[in-house]
């Protein structure tokens, strides 16, 4: 698991990209998200890694 810092783009939005390795095919997996606040950008990073893969 490879977590980012959320970073600020243009028009005052959030994005952040998360990678995750699945331990049974032994591939990353990138997931990238945009979010009005950086509040919701890091919601949606607990809500990824929280749930069961």
């Amino acid at each position: 698991m490879a977590v980012a810092e959320p970073k600020m783009i243009k028009k005052g939005k959030w994005r952040i990209r998360l990678k995750n390795k699945d331990p049974i095919t032994n591939t990353w997996k990138d997931k990238m998200f945009t979010g009005k606040t950086k509040k919701a950008v890091e919601a949606f990073e607990t809500h990824f890694f929280g749930k069961k893969q």
